[in-house]
């Protein structure tokens, strides 16, 4: 057993440290900052490329990250990009903080290209060797870690307790507004914050990636794992966070300990551990997280257009729908916009969920996987048509969906969305190692028929996919004409108001919940079979997130902008490898998470963006978000 205590403290010592930069910054500044997996992945790539490709020695390579190139990155991510949303809610900077997370790694990849690094350098040039320690084995690297977090501990407990500046930050920390009447600067003590906090992830990054590995999948659960502690601390104790953070390492580690075999057990639970906690925590939570005083300022009326004209779009959209197939020559090219329509569908269910009911899917991955991987097994096992079990793992989606919903009813729209968070990662790291859910090397999608007609070929693939996509639309249309939908949007306005009025919020929200899981659990399917092939990585949570960017980056609200995004999503990575070299692959999740951050205020997106240069288009000021779920 002992062999596990050393290691589950050096994991709750790296989840302390970057729990305690989560609290610092939006104990400041409002901000619930997401990107801290991000900030520490490419902080900890910047530290890789310095010993390594430079040959620059540990404790140099530190004294740069930690105390030069992380505290700017603080303050220009403060200055730059999250001072401006304070006052808009809390969704708005965790939009923008997702985006963040995924163009943030995607851009120092591009940058570095450090390659698939399982073993990345720490601090010292022995970090690997084994030093004994009241009879254990401790390598240098894990002291170092151990080392950090108590100083750190000593060193924040020392700053907010014993100085000027900590009593400072102490008064923000309390009340923003009652600290300015007596002379605090808010916006100075911010930036104080996120620079120190950008130094914490950045430290964090340096440390875990020898202990793991140089992967952003990794520090995607550094950033849940910390979030836990942070939220068991209420998001304001740093000593509780601290406590937490040790405490849920050294769990995870001992729970190895407990089973050491490739059970369910070993393989999902000790991972997921986590995940479990903060839903836990989200679940029993009494006090809503705030979402801040935010004023919606008066939007001018759009234009409406007149049934014939629409008419006349529809069957605009319908006659290219069909004929484009026909105007391209490869099957490449035909292949690339069939797996387009796809996302499209799958880029509805956010739509529904974000636009209409202002509900956030940070785990809608999950949602896709669910939905994919049933079908592909029912087809398997049951003998059903490929199509027929597409549509049921669909249902058993909207059925997982709706129940997470009415689970999440009585948690604040940011609690929710964490909590959903929280679900996705729970699915990549148990149910995605469930094999008789998903096999080793996932599932395998058989050839699929229509009516006798084989839909192996990427033109018939196309139609078929169109049709779908067809169907989504049609129903989005239909469920926004509904009483149900007129509840849900207005939930989604003020919910005090609803409630107040007796109208069920809660029946709102899982209706809406439920179609947004349908919508992507047949999105799953279909791309099983365009793929023939599903795996956990396809429809992980990292995965997931990246699809969220590209649907703010085009747009929340509008059908029109989620068709524009899937075919973007499918076709910007195809057009870039023709030209552009390897070296550029994430170069389109870059953009799309850059375009999310930039974006994250306005949920109408590009898409609103080009219809108001249109002739005879006036679209208003819609900016600044809904009060209450602010999506």
């Amino acid at each position: 057993m002992d062999v596990y205590i050393v290691p589950g403290l050096v994991i709750g010592s790296v989840w302390a440290i970057t729990g305690a930069g989560l609290v610092l910054t939006y104990s400041t500044s409002g901000v619930l900052n997401l990107a801290y997996g991000g900030m520490a992945f490419s902080i900890a790539e910047t530290f890789y490329y310095l010993r390594v490709s430079i040959g620059m020695e540990g404790w140099i390579a530190l004294a740069i990250c930690v105390l030069g190139i992380s505290p700017l990155l603080g303050i220009a991510l403060w200055f730059g990009m999250f001072r401006r949303l304070v006052g808009t809610g809390l969704v708005p900077p965790l939009i923008a903080s997702i985006g963040l997370a995924i163009g943030l790694p995607a851009l120092a990849t591009t940058l570095f290209q450090p390659g698939q690094v399982f073993i990345a350098p720490g601090i010292a040039d022995n970090g690997p060797s084994i030093k004994r320690f009241i009879g254990m084995g401790v390598t240098v690297n894990q002291i170092y870690a151990i080392a950090a977090a108590v100083t750190i501990a000593l060193a924040l407990f020392f700053l907010l307790r014993l100085t000027t500046l900590g009593l400072l930050l102490r008064a923000v920390f309390d009340n923003r507004a009652v600290a300015a009447l007596a002379g605090a600067s808010p916006g100075r003590m911010s930036t104080v914050s996120w620079a120190l906090g950008a130094a914490l992830a950045g430290l964090s990054g340096i440390l875990l990636a020898p202990v793991l590995q140089l992967s952003s999948g990794v520090f995607i659960e550094l950033t849940v794992a910390s979030l836990a502690a942070a939220l068991v601390g209420g998001l304001v104790s740093v000593p509780i966070t601290f406590a937490s953070a040790i405490g849920l390492g050294l769990l995870s580690s001992i729970l190895a300990g407990v089973n050491t075999g490739e059970g369910l057990l070993a393989v999902g639970i000790r991972p997921a551990l986590p995940f479990i906690v903060m839903m836990i925590v989200l679940m029993v939570k009494r006090r809503a997280i705030s979402l801040g005083v935010m004023h919606r300022p008066a939007s001018t009326t759009r234009v409406r257009k007149g049934m014939a004209r629409r008419r006349i779009m529809v069957g605009a959209f319908l006659v290219v729908l069909i004929i484009v197939p026909t105007m391209v020559s490869s099957a490449y090219w035909t292949g690339v916009l069939a797996v387009g329509l796809v996302y499209s569908l799958i880029f509805l269910g956010f739509t529904v969920c974000i636009g209409d009911a202002g509900l956030l899917p940070l785990g809608q991955g999950a949602m896709v996987g669910i939905g994919g991987f049933v079908s592909g097994q029912i087809a398997l096992h049951a003998g059903s048509p490929l199509l027929v079990a597409i549509v049921l793992g669909g249902l058993l989606a909207a059925g997982v969906g709706a129940i997470l919903a009415f689970v999440g009813a009585r948690m604040g729209p940011l609690e929710f969305g964490l909590a959903t968070l929280a679900f996705g990662l729970f699915a990549d790291d148990f149910l995605y190692q469930w094999h008789t859910l998903v096999p080793i090397g996932g599932v395998t999608f058989g050839a699929a028929s229509l009516f006798g007609l084989s839909l192996s070929s990427p033109t018939t693939q196309y139609y078929v996919f169109a049709a779908f996509l067809l169907v989504g639309l049609a129903m989005v249309r239909y469920y926004r004409s509904t009483a149900t939908a007129f509840v849900a949007n207005a939930t989604r306005m003020n919910p005090v108001v609803v409630e107040a009025s007796g109208l069920s919020a809660r029946s709102a929200q899982v209706l809406a919940f439920a179609l947004g899981g349908l919508l992507a659990g047949v999105g799953g399917g279909l791309l099983g079979l365009f793929q023939q092939h599903l795996a956990g990585a396809d429809v992980s949570t990292y995965v997931g997130l990246v699809w969220l960017a590209v649907v703010v980056t085009m747009g929340v609200r509008s059908p029109v902008a989620a068709v524009v995004g899937g075919l973007a999503y499918a076709l910007l990575p195809a057009v870039l490898s023709k030209w552009l070299p390897p070296r550029f692959g994430q170069l389109p999740a870059m953009l799309f998470g850059l375009g999310g951050l930039a974006l994250a205020t306005n949920p109408d997106g590009i898409i609103s963006l080009v219809t108001a240069m249109l002739p005879g288009r006036r679209v208003g000021n819609r900016a600044a978000l809904p009060t209450g779920t602010n999506a």
